[in-house]
């Protein structure tokens, strides 16, 4: 099901820069949604946590700091707390570098418009100004890999 899904979403990214490249309008963007709607679905499922919006997490490590320094001569922080604390942080940062990721690939650099592009350094091969297809090639890479067999070494 997840290497359906994973294709499904390659398409909707794929379809949506030929939907962009054919009209003016921004409408197709609707179509990623979809896709990114999945991919919320998925990491729900799979990690029971919420990867795509990152207020809650934010929110979690600034109540595990304020508890950090506020218990410092209590009995300390309880172990749910830490490991909660850490998938918060790990999802922080893995949200932070799609970010970063899907703006180089895309070519989007929000306000700093007037500066060259980010994606202007990468190689001829590898930059697709302004598509969403080179997202839909990670999730698909990201998903598929998700889904292989682990084999479980002790």
């Amino acid at each position: 099901m997840v290497q359906l899904l994973a294709v499904a979403i390659f398409f909707l990214c794929a379809s949506t820069d030929l939907c962009l490249w054919r009209m003016a309008s921004h409408w197709p963007i609707l179509l990623l949604s979809i896709g990114f709607g999945a991919v919320n679905a998925l990491s729900s499922e799979h990690t029971g946590a919420i990867t795509c919006m990152v207020t809650g997490h934010v929110q979690r490590l600034a109540g595990f700091v304020a508890d950090l320094a506020s218990t410092s001569s209590s009995g300390g922080i309880s172990d749910t707390a830490r490991r909660g604390a850490g998938q918060s942080l790990r999802i922080f940062f893995m949200f932070c570098f799609g970010v970063a990721t899907g703006s180089i690939t895309t070519g989007w650099t929000g306000p700093l418009w007037k500066m060259r592009t980010a994606a202007a350094w990468l190689p001829m091969v590898v930059r697709l100004e302004r598509s969403f297809t080179p997202l839909g090639v990670l999730y698909v890479l990201l998903l598929l890999t998700q889904a292989l067999p682990t084999t479980a070494t002790h």
